[in-house]
């Protein structure tokens, strides 16, 4: 899980009227605000994370995959970087939480389960759900992806920053 503070925004919150305090709570649970912070954190991870190159036996086996499955656009058979559908990256998009009484978005993922891949004579492997495949991957495997790059730090914080600009000027 990872969670996108903006910093002074509590101070400024508790400043301000009841109204004003409702609709700082209003943009911390707008949809899409919470799909944009998805969308700028999942492009950011799909550019910047690359954990190195894969072993010949992974190289092999995403070889045998890439035939049954659809793979992502961000995808590189020679690169681990968490990606092969984009299915575990599209769940972390679309899960973006505001938490209205820390004032803050947490970016985690659900409990929903990712498909399984097809083989030739069917599905492979068992189902498993998003959160454990990252508790996996972060915590079992090291392949901590949920780092975001500095820049697109500051591009969550100017997309927030205008959006309680743009409430101040309606107020």
């Amino acid at each position: 899980m990872a969670k996108i503070q903006v910093k002074g925004i509590k101070q400024l919150a508790s400043r301000l009227n009841a109204s004003l305090r409702i609709s700082t709570n209003k943009l911390f649970r707008d949809t899409s605000i919470r799909l944009s912070i998805g969308k700028i954190v999942v492009s950011d991870i799909k550019k910047n994370v690359d954990f190195g190159r894969a072993s010949q036996s992974t190289i092999r086996a995403r070889k045998y995959l890439e035939k049954y499955n659809s793979t992502d656009t961000s995808y590189s058979r020679s690169k681990i970087k968490g990606i092969f559908s984009g299915e575990l990256f599209n769940d972390l998009e679309n899960n973006v939480k505001g938490d209205t009484n820390n004032l803050e978005f947490l970016v985690e993922h659900t409990d929903k389960n990712h498909k399984r891949y097809q083989g030739k004579n069917g599905s492979i492997g068992k189902s498993i759900s998003f959160s454990k495949l990252s508790s996996i991957l972060i915590d079992d495997m090291g392949y901590d992806y949920l780092q975001l790059s500095s820049k697109a730090k500051k591009e969550i914080v100017v997309l927030v920053r205008n959006r309680f600009f743009d409430i101040l000027k309606r107020q």
